[in-house]
């Protein structure tokens, strides 16, 4: 569907008009689905960083933890970084975000690439943040939190703008870079 509308526009609007609105009709991409076995590699390398990350966090807490490949045994809880916990869905949300924000504030196809390669990092951090804050919460308020809780079922919101937050001093460091 996506080629006819573009094929479509080229043969009404013409290959000047296509080059004018490229950016526009290639955005459109971002509705075809990513094939299954690339989303599984790409939730497989989010929740590897993603565990790193709660590891690292987990390090500055005063929490004692240990830590057997995606779990994390914490007093009284076991908590298990699963491929939901990738982050994926904000991840996408990010790129996009992030591909709209190169095309609009930055000039050059590379600072544009690194904005964009910049969500990997961050979303693995922002999964991180997130993971620990619902443990922390289950240790030392209530273990329902993990089961029972918007925070956990729909706190992602929060969490994303974290993310956002996040992204913006990056968008403005290579910004200012091209004046």
């Amino acid at each position: 569907a996506l080629c006819f509308v573009v094929g479509a526009f080229i043969l009404i609007f013409g290959l000047e008009a296509f080059r004018a609105a490229r950016f526009v009709l290639l955005f459109l991409l971002f509705m075809v689905p990513v094939p299954t076995a690339l989303m599984d590699g790409i939730i497989r390398i989010l929740q590897v960083g993603s565990t790193e990350f709660v590891a690292l966090l987990f390090a500055i807490t005063p929490v004692p933890v240990l830590r057997e490949g995606f779990v994390f045994h914490l007093p009284n809880i076991s908590i298990e970084v699963a491929p939901q916990c990738s982050g994926i869905r904000s991840s996408m949300a990010l790129v996009i975000t992030s591909v709209l924000a190169g095309h609009m504030f930055l000039k050059s196809g590379w600072k544009k690439s690194l904005l964009v390669l910049a969500v990997i990092p961050v979303t693995m951090f922002k999964n991180g943040i997130r993971i620990i804050t619902l443990s922390l919460f289950a240790v030392y308020v209530d273990t329902r939190i993990l089961t029972n809780s918007a925070l956990h079922t729909d706190g992602g919101i929060v969490f994303f703008v974290l993310a956002l937050l996040l992204m913006a001093p990056i968008l403005f460091l290579l910004r200012r870079s091209e004046k």
